[in-house]
């Protein structure tokens, strides 16, 4: 074989890989480019679930890493090291396709206020005592349960009404009216 010919097939060949590997990278778009969720929602390491028309894709060649520190990976979700969700923040994601990247980012907000496992309405309390308001509503929030109430609570003895409000660190409350009696 001439030289000519063979340098033709050559560039004939680098040409068709070159096709070849350019036609293999998937077109694809984010259907947002941050994504806010829920604190204690489930973060999952599907590409699908990130992707516009994710049916039009061979997601099995795509891959959801975290890029921020601090995130590992449990049952293909993603959660802060040491716990079992992602705690409140913003973190870094891409989604690889071979050795490009797309990347996109993941907001945690804790929006809901506390929950109470017992939403008392009547509670009698000794003169005097102190009153341990987590055993009383048994408050429950991920970001921690404060309680707000009358310091003075038990120090007067009128039967009243009181708003007894329960927060989280982020602000997010509910109040539960309860009527006292001090003995």
């Amino acid at each position: 074989m001439n030289a000519g010919l063979r340098r033709m097939i050559e560039m004939a060949a680098l040409c068709a890989a070159v096709t070849f590997l350019a036609g293999c990278k998937q077109n694809f778009t984010l259907t947002n480019q941050t994504f806010v969720l829920e604190l204690g929602s489930d973060v999952y390491g599907n590409p699908a679930l990130y992707l516009n028309d994710p049916e039009t894709v061979d997601t099995s060649k795509l891959s959801v890493e975290p890029v921020s520190p601090g995130i590992t990976v449990t049952d293909n979700r993603f959660v802060t090291v040491g716990l079992d969700y992602l705690s409140v923040g913003e973190y870094d994601f891409v989604i690889r396709q071979g050795e490009e990247t797309t990347p996109f980012r993941i907001k945690i907000k804790d929006t809901k206020p506390p929950t109470l496992s017992t939403p008392v309405t009547e509670l009698d309390v000794t003169y005097g005592q102190e009153v341990d308001w987590n055993s009383v509503f048994h408050g429950n929030d991920l970001s921690g349960v404060y309680y707000e109430a009358p310091a003075d609570l038990s120090w007067n003895t009128t039967e009243r009404e009181e708003q007894i409000k329960v927060r989280d660190r982020f602000g997010n409350s509910v109040t539960q009216t309860v009527h006292i009696r001090v003995h």
